[in-house]
């Protein structure tokens, strides 16, 4: 039997301090997410809404450009529990990284979901965003996720 040996690694990234674009269509997503709102691009082909928004639809290839508010609610469609940080210690409380449909969109994004214990979690739990208290233009606009009844 092998021996496994853990090494606690202190930091993973170096500091980057730098600039970067993120394009046109995620500049307006996260503009969106300062004003407490969450917006997706809809194809005008197909009909799918996608959120984040992207330039060209994966179904059917058409271009696409014009942005739509999706609602802030929606539906856990996967999710994991983590018990252990990156750097490989315990946790003293696992976090749940849930996969969320929002109402109005096709596609799902990833977000950090609380007020609900590991082992209560059910696929189709209704959701909702909860936001920042002063919403910046980031991802970490949207500070987690909730079940909708909370």
């Amino acid at each position: 039997m092998i021996e496994k040996h853990y090494v606690q690694v202190q930091t993973i990234l170096p500091p980057m301090p730098c600039q970067w674009s993120v394009g046109p269509y995620m500049e307006k997503f996260y503009d969106e997410l300062g004003k407490k709102k969450i917006v997706g691009v809809v194809c005008k082909k197909c009909g799918k809404v996608y959120v984040p928004p992207r330039k060209i639809c994966s179904g059917c290839h058409a271009e696409m450009k014009k942005f739509v508010n999706v609602k802030s609610t929606g539906e856990l469609t996967n999710f994991t529990v983590a018990y252990q940080k990156v750097n490989g210690s315990r946790r003293e409380k696992p976090i749940i990284i849930g996969l969320i449909k929002l109402t109005g969109a096709d596609t799902a994004i990833f977000g950090e979901l609380r007020g609900v214990e590991p082992g209560t979690l059910k696929i189709g739990l209704k959701v909702k965003a909860v936001f920042a208290d002063q919403p910046g233009v980031t991802v970490d606009s949207i500070s987690h996720f909730a079940p909708a009844g909370k």
